[in-house]
């Protein structure tokens, strides 16, 4: 066991990491400077303000998950969402089959996220959290932090739902929200990108679309009523247009 260990760089070959998921310290200094090999597992502790396991190597702390990536190359299944190294099963068992990279998540979600890539580990898709389908990566905003480019975990028609929820039961961001459209709507460039814009959308008549008409959420929206809701739009015109 003790050939299978990685050498902690710093301390001069006195502790070795090993992928059981131990710490060993390989020797000691008695009180006359005699140097005495041992074989002594380093105990972890969990400091609950932080959440992170932790010991002590030399009177110095360490966070242990760290120790564990940096020894033994573990890397995340991809570079564009953010992850944190977790258990599978026993808590603080650091044994490298009980180590799996989780999905960050800073608050509560109906599914995990998911990013997929091509061959040539570009991001193409994602699943959303809220909705669940998974998406064109387009459908996502792109978040770049330092080094790292990662997608926002909802989508953007579910933000959009959120946001638009929000504003509805919240009388003060309601009159905040109408305000500002006001204003963005009266710039000429704006109303010139709204004529151009409402006059293609209304020929496709998408589900966003008849769904505002409705005053629902596009995710209440049922087919079968958008269908028929999109039928009588279109006959609606027809009618208008012959008596034109």
């Amino acid at each position: 066991m003790k050939e299978e260990g990685i050498f902690i760089e710093g301390f001069n070959n006195k502790y070795k990491i090993f992928s059981t998921g131990e710490i060993i310290s390989l020797y000691r200094f008695a009180n006359n400077g005699k140097k005495i090999n041992t074989f002594i597992p380093i105990k972890f502790s969990y400091e609950s303000k932080t959440k992170q396991y932790q010991c002590s190597l030399s009177s110095k702390i360490y966070n242990v998950k760290t120790l564990f990536i940096k020894y033994f190359n573990l890397n995340p299944p991809n570079n564009f969402q953010r992850f944190t190294l977790d258990f599978k099963n026993e808590k603080g068992n650091f044994n490298l089959n009980n180590l799996y990279f989780k999905p960050l998540l800073l608050s509560k979600a109906n599914f995990l996220p998911e990013v997929i890539t091509n061959k040539n580990n570009e991001p193409i898709q994602k699943k959303c959290i809220e909705c669940g389908k998974i998406k064109d990566i387009k459908f996502f905003i792109k978040q770049v932090n330092q080094n790292l480019t990662t997608f926002r975990n909802k989508c953007n028609t579910c933000r959009k739902d959120n946001l638009l929820l929000e504003v509805k039961n919240n009388p003060d961001k309601r009159k905040t929200y109408l305000e500002y459209q006001r204003k963005r709507r009266s710039l000429e460039h704006v109303k010139e990108y709204h004529k151009q814009y409402d006059k293609e959308y209304r020929k496709t008549l998408p589900k966003t679309y008849v769904a505002q008409i409705l005053r629902m959420s596009v995710n209440d929206l049922p087919k079968s009523l958008y269908k028929l809701k999109k039928e009588q739009i279109i006959l609606s015109k027809k009618l208008k247009n012959e008596k034109c």
